[in-house]
């Protein structure tokens, strides 16, 4: 067996070269988020250019509404449609819309909103499990290697033990999650996705890790307090926080 041969039935040089092949398409045309970004902006930019030449686009599409909705449709597409982060904007913003520019039986009205937290429940009811909507606040110490955490209208304390941490998803309505990762561990690089909506996520995080921000904020953003480690030091693990902040936000510390 020559050498080529073998390159080809070794896996990591098939990981090595699927991973030429995206760096290469990366430079050629981008990454996906900016790609959709430069969409979002360019649809702005021809709604705005017909409405100033009179074509009738409608009022409602510039208004505080629209943007809500155009917040909750950007965000969702960007993460594909996971979770509820980008749900909640679509429903407050379209209720005030038909609010303001729609007039309908002030009857059914009074329903619309008890019937939107109730479609929101059900949506974080029917997700996987090992997900828990609605808790009250806990406080507990986990050595599983992945995070899964939802609150709606609570909030959980969580210690991670584990010392193979895997990363994991975080997901806080009108709630909030504080992890503790201090005591945890793992070799390379792991995700975190956190969805914050009107809530908030505060997190321990050893000053040795090295911490990338690929969040989404809205009203909202990340705030690393952790203290700043020496130019000799190299960080040897890599956590990368990714998902969105709606009028909420990430704090970071280390002690």
């Amino acid at each position: 067996m020559d050498t080529q041969e073998f390159k080809n039935m070794d896996p990591r040089f098939s990981r090595d070269r699927f991973s030429e092949r995206r760096r290469q398409h990366i430079e050629r045309h981008g990454r996906p988020n900016n790609i959709l970004g430069g969409l979002v902006i360019i649809i702005i930019g021809v709604i705005y250019l017909l409405r100033q030449m009179d074509l009738g686009i409608p009022e409602y599409l510039f208004s505080w509404q629209g943007l809500l909705i155009g917040i909750g449709v950007f965000v969702g597409a960007k993460h594909n449609f996971r979770g509820i982060g980008w749900l909640v904007p679509i429903l407050i913003g379209s209720y005030f819309m038909a609010n303001e520019y729609f007039l309908w039986d002030s009857a059914l009205r009074k329903y619309i909103i008890p019937a939107g937290i109730i479609f929101i429940g059900l949506v974080i009811m029917t997700r996987p499990k090992h997900r828990r909507p609605f808790e009250c606040a806990t406080e507990d110490v986990s050595d599983e290697d992945v995070l899964n955490i939802t609150n709606a209208f609570g909030g959980t304390k969580r210690t991670v033990l584990s010392k193979n941490f895997k990363g994991g998803r975080i997901q806080s309505v009108f709630g909030g999650a504080d992890i503790n990762l201090s005591q945890a561990d793992f070799e390379g690089v792991v995700t975190i996705e956190i969805d914050n909506v009107f809530g908030g996520t505060k997190m321990i995080i050893p000053a040795n890790w090295e911490v990338k921000i690929e969040t989404t904020s809205i009203f909202g953003g990340v705030d690393d307090k952790r203290p700043i480690m020496a130019g000799g030091d190299t960080p040897t693990k890599k956590l990368i926080l990714k998902g969105s902040n709606i009028f909420g936000g990430i704090d970071i510390k280390s002690y």
